[in-house]
């Protein structure tokens, strides 16, 4: 995060956590401590506001500030088995997004090209969950979504990029999963006879 805008605290998976950082207390206080109402994003909403009232800087260290729990029996985000339905976690984002941004579109916000493609590849990340999973919700996303870009279309592949500029951005996102359901029905059919899918029936797009 050294020399990225505050916004950015919100973006990639790279994204730093309070817990795996060190603020002052009085600049905790300064900004208001975190925000309770929060179910998900607290962490990166609180470093944003740090962020922008200071500054973040990258210090070296010999072993892990912050440890993550995983549940071997249980996915992080997705349907209803899933520890975070897919729908609340993603519109949250966006609604992080947009307060972050004050309500401003990103072409105002000064961010870098770098910056900005991956502010749209994450974009693109949460809106395709969100079509395989909720289509109402994908649709919510998306109409908050273009609040911030009018121009929206995804960052990859790059077929789809087109087809949202000439068939709209749902449409586009029929066809990437039309691509991408032969390795799909591959990958869980081998994990369903017990085999591990090799890395290319992975859909890294």
């Amino acid at each position: 995060m050294q020399g990225r805008a505050p916004i950015m605290c919100l973006v990639g998976g790279l994204r730093p956590l309070h817990s795996a950082g060190l603020a002052r207390r009085s600049a905790l206080e300064h900004i208001g401590g975190f925000d309770e109402t929060l179910r998900f994003w607290e962490c990166e909403e609180v470093t944003f506001r740090l962020a922008k009232a200071g500054r973040l800087e990258r210090v070296q260290m010999a072993e892990p500030a912050y440890c993550w729990r995983m549940h071997r029996d249980k996915i992080y985000i997705g349907g209803e088995d899933a520890r975070y339905r897919s729908a609340p976690v993603a519109l949250g984002w966006i609604e992080q997004i947009r307060k972050a941004a004050e309500q401003r579109p990103l072409a105002e916000l000064g961010l870098s090209a770098a910056d900005r493609h991956d502010l749209l590849d994450d974009c693109t990340v949460w809106a395709r969950l969100l079509y395989a999973q909720d289509r109402a919700a994908f649709r919510q996303y998306l109409a908050q979504a273009r609040q911030l870009a009018p121009d929206l279309a995804p960052t990859h592949p790059p077929y789809a990029a087109w087809l949202a500029r000439n068939v709209g951005y749902e449409a586009a996102e029929g066809a990437a999963k039309l691509v991408r359901l032969p390795r799909a029905l591959a990958r869980k059919s081998l994990q369903r006879l017990g085999l591990r899918p090799p890395l290319s029936l992975y859909n890294w797009d």
